[in-house]
């Protein structure tokens, strides 16, 4: 899965913005940093807008879909003219094509975000956030009983392909979030310490 805010600092350290991310950030990953002597100021910050998005289809889903569109097609024609040698040279293709996509996958992700931070003061550091994410993920449907219709296709009496069942999934969900971030310091047996919180 993705992740829910896109930040370049942060992305090139690998996700360290928990630890070492800065001002504009800190209400998104940890609120506490805003607290941190040297992350202090008494500007307002501005960050708008934060965007990104990510994705993979390492089973090259995209384009196996293509070739099933096309193969479809094909054998659709072919049945369509009587066209015995095509109807079995455009099954054969089909058949593959749906054996190739059992068990593939993809994902896409997209965030959107900004962040408003207000001066800071000694006893409170505040930011004002808001953030969207998507998350998607698709899935290839075969049917046992596309395979086996495709299988045993006559062409002497093919069958209707309005019967083939298989299809892609795609599962998605979106989340929005605002909130104010919170962040105090303080100080135990001469050690600094920061706390933070957002409510959203």
């Amino acid at each position: 899965a993705g992740q829910d805010v896109y930040e370049a600092r942060t992305d090139a350290m690998g996700g360290a913005g928990v630890a070492a991310g800065d001002r504009m950030v800190a209400g998104f990953i940890n609120p506490a940093l805003l607290s941190l002597t040297e992350r202090q100021s008494e500007d307002v910050s501005l960050l708008l807008p934060t965007l990104g998005a990510d994705g993979a289809d390492k089973d090259k889903m995209v384009d196996k879909f293509d070739d099933v569109q096309d193969n479809y097609d094909a054998l659709e024609l072919a049945i369509d003219n009587r066209d015995v040698e095509g109807m079995l040279h455009y099954r054969d293709q089909l058949l593959g094509n749906l054996q190739s996509l059992v068990g593939d996958s993809a994902y896409a992700s997209a965030g959107l975000g900004l962040a408003v931070v207000l001066p800071s003061s000694k006893r409170l550091s505040v930011a004002i956030i808001a953030k969207t994410y998507l998350d998607g993920f698709a899935l290839a449907d075969i049917s046992e009983s596309d395979l086996l219709l495709l299988s045993t296709l006559d062409p002497l009496n093919p069958p209707a392909l309005d019967d083939l069942s298989s299809q892609g999934r795609v599962i998605a969900g979106a989340v929005s979030d605002v909130g104010v971030a919170l962040s105090s310091g303080f100080t135990v047996a001469n050690m600094p310490l920061t706390v933070g919180i957002t409510p959203k």
